[in-house]
């Protein structure tokens, strides 16, 4: 029993160790700053006592990042590969399904959430992008590494499908939480949308650059996670068919 809490204390602090040192600044400044705003409009105490109050805060979530991260880190270290650019692609789609699945399923229900749960799963996405850029980035370094067992020529085609349904699955959590923090946010002719499947398909048709304007963002938040959605289907777009038509074209030459 004490080893195995040994192992998993081990792997948590391993994955808070492999964060970026840039990142984790970043993490960490951000929970200060958020947890000292949150507490000192709801208690009466003096500024050490906020500050404090801040820290624990901040050291509590990323705990709860790193004891998220350990079992993976375990299960796909220890378990499933021996080798560690398949158990860093495995492991960053992972995460990278398993924050957006935590929000939409589990805190999205929770009406009494707060501006402190959900600034920190704002952290948790911005973090899961963080991911999701690694994992194609490892991809495109050994692209036959997650999908060996596959003939090498669909190995592009598994790979934009799989992190096509990964990026859409955390922007539309990201639309969802901005819907969640205020309900005008997106608006159409008859007053707020705030129906899961609408808010879905404003995702999609925004990633798509389809646009048909019958949902609007309203208020600089929702604008700016709207921006975010369509520079990311753009990229998307113009990164991977032109990887593909590379990949296939390439193959052709041999």
């Amino acid at each position: 029993m004490v080893g195995r809490a040994a192992r998993l204390i081990k792997y948590s602090l391993g994955s808070i160790a492999q964060m970026p040192l840039l990142l984790l600044t970043f993490l960490v400044i951000y929970g200060l700053l958020l947890s000292f705003y949150y507490w000192y409009q709801r208690i009466q105490s003096d500024l050490m006592g906020i500050l404090g109050l801040s820290i624990i805060t901040t050291m509590i979530s990323l705990g709860f990042v790193a004891l998220l991260l350990s079992p993976i880190m375990y299960i796909t270290q220890k378990l499933l590969f021996d080798c560690e650019i398949e158990s860093r692609i495995f492991r960053a789609a992972v995460y990278s399904v398993l924050v957006p699945f935590f929000y939409i399923f589990v805190i999205n229900d929770i009406t009494a959430t707060g501006p402190l749960v959900e600034g920190i799963m704002l952290t948790g996405l911005s973090l899961s992008f963080y991911q999701i850029f690694k994992g194609i980035f490892f991809c495109l370094q050994a692209p036959a590494a997650m999908f060996a067992h596959f003939d090498r020529r669909f190995v592009p085609v598994l790979m934009i499908v799989s992190w096509l349904l990964v990026i859409i699955f955390n922007l539309y959590a990201m639309i969802l939480l901005v819907s969640h923090t205020d309900p005008y946010s997106f608006i159409d002719g008859t007053g707020p949308v705030t129906e899961p499947l609408r808010l879905l398909y404003f995702t999609v048709i925004t990633f798509t650059s389809v646009g048909y304007g019958d949902i609007t963002p309203r208020g600089s938040f929702a604008v700016f996670i709207t921006i975010i959605v369509s520079i990311t289907g753009f990229l998307y777009s113009a990164l991977f068919i032109g990887g593909i038509l590379a990949a296939f074209t390439g193959r052709r030459k041999e």
